[in-house]
C-alpha cells in the first residue's frame, strides 16, 4: 500500500499542488487521508460509487486506486483548502 500512496503523492504533487502543499502546512500526510480508502476498497463511499470503484478495480486493476482516489481529492481540492487546524 505504500507504493501506492508514494505514485499517488506523485500525482497530486503534480495535479493539486494545492493540496499538498496545505496538508504540508497542516502537518499531515496523504496517508492520514486514502489509508482507509485503499484498505476498505472506497466502500466508506456512497454505493453506486463504492460499485462504479469496484467495476475499475476489476476491469483495470489497482491502478485505478490511485486514479480514483486523485479524483476524489481534485473533486475536494477547495474543501481541503478551507481546513484549519482546528479541524
Amino acid at each position: 500500500m505504500f507504493h501506492w500512496i508514494k505514485k499517488l503523492q506523485f500525482l497530486v504533487d503534480k495535479h493539486a499542488n494545492a493540496v499538498s502543499k496545505k496538508m504540508a502546512k497542516l502537518g499531515l500526510t496523504l496517508d492520514h487521508l486514502v489509508s482507509n480508502w485503499f484498505l476498505t476498497l472506497f466502500s466508506g463511499r456512497k454505493r453506486e460509487c463504492v460499485i462504479y470503484f469496484w467495476d475499475l478495480i476489476f476491469l483495470e486493476g489497482r491502478q485505478s486506486l490511485i486514479k480514483s482516489a486523485l479524483a476524489i481529492i481534485l473533486l475536494l481540492e477547495k474543501e481541503i483548502g478551507r481546513c484549519n487546524e482546528q479541524e
